[in-house]
């Protein structure tokens, strides 16, 4: 006669489980953070190029830069408006600063963290 056993999980070996699982979440949660971070900023500064060439053109066809109204440097949706661009970022604040008809600079600013702001004008990024 044959006695069938179940087998079942014991309250240690759950704790081992529910152990490891804490252990890998703690090592890849702030890994991925920095990731996300770090793509927000690609993002960002890929918009800030969108704006340099959009300017550019802009320039081209008007003999200088885009230059907004008072007030209107932070709106995003001016900005996309005037020089016919498409950017939604919700992580980043975006301003274009009229210098001169050659010379203009335009902003991202994290939304998140103050420390995080990238420039660009004519001549590229000015923080790199």
């Amino acid at each position: 006669m044959a006695i069938n056993k179940r087998k079942s999980i014991t309250a240690f070996e759950l704790i081992i489980v529910v152990v490891i699982i804490g252990l890998l979440a703690a090592i890849t949660v702030p890994n991925f953070r920095k990731a996300l971070i770090k793509s927000r900023e690609k993002l960002a500064k890929a918009n800030l190029q969108m704006i340099l060439s959009a300017q550019k053109l802009y320039r081209a066809s008007n003999n200088s830069f885009w230059k907004p109204d008072p007030g209107d440097s932070t709106d995003l949706d001016k900005i996309n408006k005037a020089l016919n661009l498409d950017i939604e970022d919700r992580y980043f604040e975006y301003s274009v600063n009229y210098i001169s008809k050659h010379d203009f600079e335009a902003k991202a600013n994290s939304i998140t963290d103050d420390s995080i702001e990238y420039t660009i004008g004519p001549r590229g990024f000015t923080d790199d």
